[in-house]
């Protein structure tokens, strides 16, 4: 069942001022004739600049275009308070003065909900995100990860039929974004709503959702599964949101024999079969750092490069190449092989052909299947 529906959303001032929940240098866009329909559980993340200002527009605390529908009837004409649906800012935004079992319990009062159930509610919830020991405490005394709970178990107890939270883990250490990740992942897997979620981290967006939205220039620019994203990024702008490290990409002719590489002069053939329609074409070839093969022959089509510089991470490691010419082209290879690779190495590399991608030059638009 459908929960929540945009119907041509769009921003009505092209201007934008930080709003007091804004983390500075946060980016908003401008939002433009954007449709979604988000069904009953689902997790849908937003990534780009444009995610914080869609939920913003939802939450009716901006003037908005379009329609938005949740559970079948139009809210765009009510205030937030009466439109049935939570969110969560990235400041967190409690009431400072009161304690944390005070900002979980106001929003429920004021809707007349009996004591006992509001108990009841916080109780549960407060276990969930353990925060059983703050729930006394002032909302200026917490750390940012028990603010954040804090927030989050605020949004919780309200039992909405929507959720929006907006990048809830901001300003938290990698141990406590991990920790609070998991939580949000646990707990939403068991409350069913229907969520949208505004990041423009990769990790997040691929760990959380159900459906990722990649935005640009105020639309969705692709919508899919994560990792149908992943396999198959639809533009060049998201094969570069998409994946950590980010994709490699070179710029390649094709002629009728096959693909001809253009890397710093360098020439690489029979990378992929011979497609006449794309002959003569600037195209872009994009291969992710965890699929470029290193072999041990120079032959083609292998390419030749010299390793920069590596970084070490345990388990994996970043090997960052250049090709031996004076301006030759880069490239970043994801490996659990270089242990046996040392700084100013040569060292061989391929590219399998079905993890290869093409992108049109001009238009960025993916190109296949090839």
């Amino acid at each position: 069942m459908t929960v929540l529906e945009l119907r041509r959303l769009s921003s009505v001032s092209r201007r934008r001022r930080p709003s007091s929940n804004s983390q500075p240098g946060a980016g908003h866009g401008i939002v433009q004739e954007l449709n979604l329909a988000v069904d009953e559980g689902e997790f849908v993340a937003l990534m780009g600049d444009e995610g914080p200002t869609v939920l913003r527009l939802i939450a009716g605390l901006e003037p908005t275009k379009g329609d938005v529908l949740i559970e079948g009837e139009s809210v765009i004409r009510r205030p937030p308070a009466a439109r049935d649906l939570a969110m969560v800012f990235a400041s967190g935004a409690l009431y400072p003065q009161m304690t944390v079992q005070e900002n979980l319990s106001y929003g429920l009062k004021l809707r007349h909900v009996p004591r006992a159930e509001i108990d009841d509610r916080i109780s549960l919830t407060a276990e969930f995100l353990k925060l059983e020991g703050a729930l006394r405490e002032r909302a200026t005394t917490l750390t940012p990860a028990l603010r954040q709970r804090a927030a989050i178990a605020r949004a919780v107890v309200r039992d909405p039929a929507v959720y929006l939270l907006d990048r809830p883990l901001t300003g938290l250490s990698q141990h406590e974004r991990s920790e609070l990740r998991s939580m949000i992942r646990n707990l939403w897997s068991r409350l069913g709503s229907a969520t949208l979620y505004a990041t423009n981290d990769v990790e997040e967006a691929m760990a959380l959702a159900n459906r990722l939205a990649v935005l640009r220039n105020g639309a969705i620019e692709q919508i899919a599964p994560p990792l149908e994203i992943y396999r198959r990024p639809a533009t060049l702008n998201v094969a570069k949101a998409v994946g950590f490290p980010t994709m490699n990409f070179f710029t390649i002719r094709m002629d009728n024999a096959g693909i001809l590489v253009e890397l710093a002069g360098g020439q690489m053939t029979a990378l992929a079969s011979p497609m006449s329609t794309l002959a003569e074409r600037a195209l872009i070839l994009g291969i992710r750092p965890e699929h470029v093969r290193l072999v041990e022959s120079p032959e083609p089509p292998a390419l030749t490069l010299k390793v920069e510089w590596i970084e070490r991470l345990g388990v994996e490691s970043l090997v960052h190449a250049r090709l031996p010419a004076a301006h030759g082209e880069t490239l970043l290879i994801r490996t659990q092989e270089a242990t046996r690779v040392q700084e100013n190495d040569t060292i061989y590399v391929m590219f399998p052909s079905e993890l290869i991608h093409l992108f049109d030059g001009q238009s960025g638009v993916r190109l296949g299947p090839h």
